[in-house]
């Protein structure tokens, strides 16, 4: 039997028996650091080039100054292929009422299924108050947030933050994304997962420490290890590889990969999402 690691080297798609969902993709212009092309079509590129079926997106756009017009975009790139798509619609705490209404507005819609916040772009401690709309709107639902974390610093997307929040809103399944990506990042963000089941590892990450992925998966197990790319930031193929070649059975891949994140989706209340049906 070939393994998942054999197939990717080959260049070959893991095929229907290993969904692959990317819970952490970007779409637009990216404000803060060099993107090639953030369209929807070369992202769509890419997840076919490396064998990515789904991927939820969020836009760059919303994650900086244009909240609707942000929201908006990731609207169109579901339209347009909601086969491939699970929109991601952005929380700004800033504007705790619009962003409320936005989530209304797109969750009454079908191809919407997490809610992304980003306590380091918008400035704003992800367990301060006017992320409560949010939380609670997530927790009637069920529905997962990725929130960015992220090393120790700045008081607003420290992973111990997210302990306060994963108390408060037990039924949140909150995905941190990068798994608090700097080594020291990493050491709070498993320990604080350990203590609330509610807390799941993103694996994105730029910094690629030998063994990163295999000390998440020690550290909660592979049901609470989730796939992402960070995509437009970083690159598809490599992220992907990182999680095929690790030192893992390929049960827990398959877990990382798409079966994790796909258990959560079917458990959310929300509108049909059309993108899961291919992988039925």
């Amino acid at each position: 039997m070939t393994t998942i690691a054999e197939t990717i080297r080959a260049g070959r798609p893991l095929g229907q028996d290993v969904p692959v969902i990317s819970g952490h993709t970007h779409v637009g212009a990216g404000w803060n650091l060099p993107v090639i092309d953030g369209s929807g079509d070369s992202i769509l590129g890419s997840m076919d080039r490396c064998g990515i079926d789904i991927s939820c997106i969020s836009s760059m756009g919303s994650l900086s100054s244009d909240l609707e017009g942000g929201n908006a975009e990731v609207a169109r790139e579901v339209e347009r292929h909601p086969d491939r798509y699970i929109g991601t619609p952005v929380f700004n705490p800033h504007y705790p009422r619009e962003s409320l209404r936005e989530l209304e507005r797109y969750f009454s819609r079908p191809g919407f299924g997490m809610i992304k916040v980003h306590p380091k772009f918008h400035s704003y401690a992800m367990d301060g108050p006017d992320y409560d709309r949010a939380w609670a709107f997530a927790a009637e639902r069920r529905i997962p947030v990725l929130v960015h974390t992220w090393d120790q610093g700045d008081g607003v997307d420290h992973p111990l933050l997210a302990a306060t929040v994963a108390s408060r809103y037990p039924r949140v399944p909150l995905l941190l994304a990068h798994a608090g990506g700097t080594p020291a990042g990493v050491k709070v963000a498993t320990t604080v997962a350990k203590e609330h089941p509610n807390l799941y590892l993103e694996t994105s990450t730029g910094q690629g420490h030998r063994g990163f992925i295999e000390f998440l998966v020690d550290a909660v197990g592979a049901e609470r290890v989730m796939f992402g790319t960070d995509a437009i930031y970083l690159d598809d193929a490599g992220q992907l590889g990182r999680v095929a070649g690790a030192e893992l059975s390929e049960a827990d891949k398959r877990k990382i990969l798409g079966g994790n994140l796909l258990r959560l989706l079917r458990a959310a209340d929300v509108q049909s999402l059309p993108a899961l049906e291919r992988l039925q």
